[in-house]
């Protein structure tokens, strides 16, 4: 995940294109329906606030 900040607060969280790509090409599903549930991933764990995630990088 990509994490923007300015004045310490998160602008936008958006995954990694290459990512998403291949994870939709091996599910078999959409680019966009992948990148949807990356991004609600991200929110789910709080990471549009700024938490810190703690899954291995």
């Amino acid at each position: 995940m990509k994490v923007s900040h300015a004045d310490g607060k998160v602008l936008t969280v958006q995954p990694e294109y290459d990512d998403v790509r291949a994870a939709a090409r091996l599910l078999g599903r959409p680019v966009r329906a992948v990148l949807a549930d990356a991004r609600a991933a991200a929110r789910a764990v709080g990471a549009d606030r700024g938490v810190s995630p703690s899954w291995p990088r």
